[in-house]
């Protein structure tokens, strides 16, 4: 809150000593206010009152959103093309709409009376952006009666077929329906059910048997280790006999002995 006290504050601050700007855009007139003494009150409570946009000022609505009260001590500007008197809240917000040369500002104002409908009548506004922020055009179409367009279509020629298909013209065909339909009231119908049948069925499964494939390989290999042995010499006979390790390595049954 102190922020938002500093900032109008500032805005609120006299126009600078290089006033009223030098730079308009094309289509825009500056109107300064008029002196508060002498009678200029009453001028400048006319002119406060034919402010368009209700009095509010189009930057801080296109830029912010929020409603701000003009500050007529900083002037006002006119458009050339309608004559609209517009009033700003500060010196920074009219140096601004009168450099917008792309008229972004009027485009954001749009958007945003489309987004918040009521304040398209807060604003003065009579021009409709949409049928639905003008009551007048609502409460006149819906005082008159509604019409609806809607349309039938038929064939030219409608196609009637009437065939019974349980004719018949024969007379001994007739007969012997009627025979069989006389035989049916004598006959009952009779079924039987065992015990291998009962809640069984029978299920056949085929299956293609998996192909029987060989490989041959073209060469043989194998490799077979030494055979390392070790044994122990001189532990039986005479006592002066010494015991000596005896270590064998038999390269048997390598693939080149064969």
């Amino acid at each position: 809150a102190q922020e938002r006290l500093a900032a109008d504050a500032a805005d609120a601050a006299p126009p600078p000593d290089a006033w009223p700007p030098t730079e308009l855009r094309e289509g825009l007139e500056f109107v300064a206010a008029p002196a508060t003494g002498n009678g200029g009150s009453g001028e400048l409570l006319a002119r406060l009152q034919s402010l368009s946009m209700g009095g509010f000022c189009p930057v801080s609505l296109a830029k912010t959103g929020v409603l701000r009260t003009s500050q007529p001590s900083v002037g006002m500007l006119r458009e050339a093309s309608t004559g609209q008197l517009l009033g700003f809240g500060s010196a920074a917000a009219l140096a601004e709409y009168a450099g917008d040369v792309d008229g972004s500002i009027p485009k954001r104002l749009d958007e945003v009376v489309l987004e918040r409908p009521l304040l398209w009548r807060c604003l003065g506004r009579t021009d409709a952006l949409h049928p639905a922020l003008c009551p007048t055009a609502v409460v006149d179409a819906m005082s008159g009666s509604l019409t609806v367009d809607f349309g039938v279509q038929t064939p030219t020629h409608f196609v009637e077929r009437h065939i019974d298909y349980s004719y018949e013209w024969n007379e001994w065909a007739l007969r012997r329906r009627a025979l069989s339909l006389a035989n049916l009231r004598q006959k009952r119908t009779h079924s039987t059910q065992t015990g291998l049948s009962h809640f069984k069925r029978d299920g056949d499964t085929q299956v293609w048997l998996p192909k029987q494939a060989t490989v041959q390989t073209r060469v043989d290999k194998g490799q077979g280790m030494p055979k390392k042995l070790q044994y122990v010499q001189g532990l039986r006979g005479a006592p002066a006999q010494k015991m000596n390790v005896v270590r064998l390595e038999l390269d048997l049954g390598q693939p080149h002995q064969h």
